[in-house]
């Protein structure tokens, strides 16, 4: 059930509305305990924040397997990404992506040699 509070002080007049579901959603939420409401929190950081956990993976990729090859893509995101504002365009992350795929099959279709 929804309900509007009209409140007039002064000369500002404020409407609040009740809404009893979001209310039930807010005692349940304030009822749990605090490591979980910290992994909620951490989960919508990092949802919120997917594209910088994007670079971080992509720079670790590199750090751990360095190559030639795979320095393009933190290439990519130096100068590329992090430049773009607010976020990168479509256009990057479907380059970054075609160009991981191309690199995967590249690695995966080498035949043995008899």
């Amino acid at each position: 059930m929804m309900y509007g509070l009209l409140r007039i002080s002064g000369s500002v007049l404020e409407v609040t509305f009740f809404i009893e579901e979001l209310e039930q959603s807010r005692e349940f939420y304030d009822n749990q305990n605090r490591l979980l409401r910290l992994l909620l929190a951490v989960y919508n950081l990092l949802s919120a924040n997917s594209e910088l956990l994007c670079y971080f993976i992509i720079v670790l990729n590199n750090v751990v397997s360095a190559s030639v090859i795979s320095l393009i893509l933190p290439m990519l995101v130096f100068l590329w990404a992090m430049l773009s504002t607010p976020r990168p365009t479509k256009k990057f992350w479907m380059t970054a992506i075609v160009y991981t795929e191309v690199c995967t099959l590249k690695d995966t279709s080498t035949v043995p040699k008899l």
